[in-house]
């Protein structure tokens, strides 16, 4: 799952850079060296929507085996990670999700313009000083 944790703020750092915010300057995490915080923030609507619903389908729809797992190749680094095949399944799955229509944000629009619907209406609340102006994404 933090792969697609960091594929979504990667997107949301796009969607924030393309409404011309600052994506280090957050409000709920942390100023930390080279950490996108503003995009950390907006990322927590999202996790469970769009990256914890995909990875779950994955492994329940038994496209992510076992097999698509490995240790890291170098036996100081800790962890377990995707192999070649594995990382491509994810990343296809990932890009769907993404152009998949939704309705969270006020209207029918796929998972990426959502994001830059949300840090649009984040910028423009910022500019007239009215939290009123951003609508959170509201889960069913």
């Amino acid at each position: 799952m933090s792969f697609g944790y960091t594929l979504l703020m990667y997107d949301l750092y796009t969607a924030i850079t393309g409404e011309g915010l600052h994506p280090y300057f957050g409000f709920l995490h942390a100023v930390k060296n080279r950490h996108p915080a503003l995009a950390s923030d907006l990322m927590e609507e999202w996790r469970a929507v769009i990256v914890d619903a995909m990875t779950l389908s994955l492994v329940h729809h038994h496209e992510i085996k076992l097999e698509h797992f490995s240790p890291a190749e170098d036996e100081d680094t800790p962890g377990i990670f995707l192999t070649r095949e594995g990382r491509a399944i994810f990343l296809r799955a990932y890009e769907k999700k993404m152009r998949a229509t939704n309705l969270y944000s006020g209207g029918k629009r796929s998972y990426r313009h959502a994001l830059a619907h949300q840090a649009r209406q984040y910028a423009q609340a910022l500019m007239a000083e009215n939290a009123d102006i951003y609508e959170p994404v509201r889960l069913r």
